[in-house]
């Protein structure tokens, strides 16, 4: 095969879009490119355009300039003409698997430059020139490989002061997104850690209601519950009805939660079953119909099975969390899982590092990590406390009192002048959770 022919004409045009959309991806590509391993005319004139203006005029081609580099398409032939005119307007469209078609279309021609070599070289070893064979084989081999040597301290020097884009998720807690600049980044790993039957899943369901009312696409993993029981503690969590009676206000429920614009998928694994690789091949599937998540939630990643056997288990939980952490990269959405603390935190009056289960590595990987602290006192009285544990975007180490209504899965951090009264012995907390539930009581009545 000498040509992309055998690729297909979907390939080749996805190819030539990325050739004017990813600048990096060009410039490597033109080492090895040849215009003849394109069938068309048409994608042939366009790649050779595009080369023309970064020459000519020192900066790369963008979708905006396209219409300009084009105004002049006559030394196509009529059927290249419609063609190509086709081919301008479906720019617009996002190329899938980018990846995979630059990688394939770099090999290809790598192949075909080092095959020109190995002929080259027979001629040299018959001459016994064998440094003119070594020089052969590397100029070939080095022809088209990444071009990014990494950071340069000083030539990159403003590149570390300029604003990053985290695109950050909104908790639904002011005081929280403060502290973690604006909310969860994109590609950001966070982890909530709290003892067994403290609400770990509702924290979950709390992060992922509000990204979802936001308007986001948001994904929820559950290894522990089944589908529908998440899905009733969304209803809670959205509508404010508690749990036990959301069978009773179907209606309502559904007619509040079509207000939203965002989308929610849940989907359930079998503890000890599920693993990152089943996650990611769901979430390829999600992509190849057109839903791409903007937050991930794993309730929770101490339940997934391990990708293969270490021997140890606090070995084989690091590695998972390692491969999360991945996963939010490659994926480029907030991703959050919970964590269980041993017994020593069961009556902790604030979870700390020394109360994290099984593996205290699996906090490296992590962003963002924050636990979640209630004794029995403060089940009966409907509170508890936020320690944030870790934070590489702010401030860490600070402990926030929370109000927790289980049965409505509704969860607020208290502001910081109302824990100033409750620490001067003014406790509102009683009057505000009562004033939730009358306003509950009254929707319900409304219904």
């Amino acid at each position: 095969m000498s040509t992309f022919s055998d690729f297909g004409g979907s390939f080749q045009r996805d190819l030539a879009q990325l050739i004017l959309e990813d600048r990096a991806f060009a410039e490597q590509f033109e080492e090895v490119m040849e215009f003849k391993y394109f069938e068309f005319g048409y994608l042939k004139f366009f790649i050779k355009k595009i080369y023309e203006h970064k020459k000519k005029y020192g900066t790369h081609a963008s979708v905006k300039s396209v219409p300009v580099i084009f105004q002049d398409v006559s030394s196509l032939s009529d059927l290249d003409q419609e063609l190509f005119a086709e081919f301008v307007e479906g720019l617009e469209i996002k190329v899938e698997e980018p990846d995979f078609i630059m990688d394939t279309a770099l090999e290809f021609c790598r192949k075909r430059k080092v095959q020109v070599a190995m002929i080259k070289c027979v001629d040299h070893l018959d001459a016994m020139a064998f440094d003119d064979i070594r020089k052969e084989m590397s100029d070939a081999l080095n022809l088209g490989l990444d071009k990014n040597v990494g950071y340069q301290y000083i030539e990159d020097f403003e590149d570390r002061y300029a604003q990053k884009a985290r695109a950050p998720i909104s908790t639904g807690w002011p005081r929280m997104d403060g502290v973690l600049q604006g909310g969860h980044g994109r590609g950001e790993l966070g982890v909530v850690i709290a003892p067994t039957g403290a609400g770990k899943s509702h924290v979950m369901i709390h992060l992922a209601a509000e990204a979802y009312k936001q308007g986001l696409t948001v994904v929820y993993y559950t290894l522990e519950l089944s589908e529908e029981s998440v899905g009733i503690r969304f209803d809670a969590c959205l509508t404010g009805i508690p749990i036990d009676e959301c069978k009773n206000n179907k209606e309502y429920i559904l007619e509040k939660i079509s207000e939203f614009s965002g989308k929610l998928i849940i989907k359930e694994y079998p503890m000890r079953v599920g693993t990152v690789s089943m996650i990611r091949n769901h979430l390829n599937k999600l992509k190849s119909m057109d839903t791409e998540p903007d937050m991930i939630i794993v309730d929770y990643a101490d339940l997934l099975k391990p990708s293969r056997s270490l021997g140890e288990k606090r070995f084989e939980i690091e590695e998972t969390y390692e491969e999360l952490r991945g996963l939010a990269k490659e994926s480029r959405a907030a991703l959050f899982t919970a964590s269980q603390t041993n017994r020593t935190g069961l009556n902790a009056e604030v979870v700390t590092h020394e109360s994290i289960s099984d593996a205290f590595q699996k906090c490296f990987p992590a962003d963002f990590i924050f636990t979640l602290s209630r004794t029995v006192k403060d089940k009966a009285e409907n509170q508890g406390r936020f320690f944030i544990a870790k934070n590489r975007n702010g401030q860490d180490g600070m402990v926030m009192s929370v109000k927790m209504i289980p049965e409505l899965v509704h969860i607020d951090i208290i502001s910081s002048e109302d824990e100033q009264k409750l620490a001067e012995g003014v406790d509102n907390k009683r009057d505000s959770i009562q004033q939730i539930k009358n306003r509950i009581a009254e929707v319900a009545k409304r219904k």
